[in-house]
């Protein structure tokens, strides 16, 4: 896969994102709700909460779980922005793309934002996928930490696979 360019963001353009989405929606367990101070079940994150959501490691399983959180806000994420309308998310976009840090050229990102349009207004189906694969690594340490050894031509294949079936 070739990479066409980078993009970030921070702990603080984070948190705007969220805010100015009007927080997220998210199901906490009891722990998550405890963590947090918020109550259990369905529950309303502003952008501090969620960033500290996503944080958690030491519930479940540790960076599973939390790489699992990740996901789940990004997919609500998405899903908010689906129920607005285009001028609502050109509103967004002109708010949040200067918390953008990317080596992008402008023409290029007002592309990748109309290939989006369709997956934020509806218009077609999201597909979560989790690299390494489960089953596709193992556990070992390096330099005091766990981490983990991906077998990396499995893993390039399910990719490939996965974009291939998806064009």
């Amino acid at each position: 896969i070739e990479i066409d360019a980078g993009f970030a963001v921070d702990f603080r353009a984070f948190e705007t994102v969220i805010d100015s989405l009007g927080g997220v929606d998210i199901f906490l367990s009891d722990e998550e709700a405890a963590y947090l101070s918020c109550p259990q079940g369905m529950t309303r994150l502003d952008g501090s909460k969620a960033l500290m959501y996503a944080r958690i490691r030491s519930i479940g399983q540790g960076d599973f779980g939390r790489t699992d959180r990740q996901r789940k806000l990004l997919q609500v994420m998405i899903e908010r922005c689906k129920t607005m309308g285009t001028g609502q998310l050109h509103a967004l976009l002109d708010e949040l793309l200067p918390l953008v840090q990317t080596n992008a050229e402008q023409q290029k990102i007002l592309q990748y934002c109309l290939e989006l349009t369709p997956i934020l207004t509806g218009g077609c189906e999201t597909q979560k996928l989790c690299i390494p694969a489960e089953g596709t690594y193992e556990y070992a340490w390096a330099k005091g930490m766990s981490i983990l050894l991906p077998n990396l031509e499995e893993n390039r294949k399910i990719l490939q696979s996965v974009l291939r079936d998806n064009r």
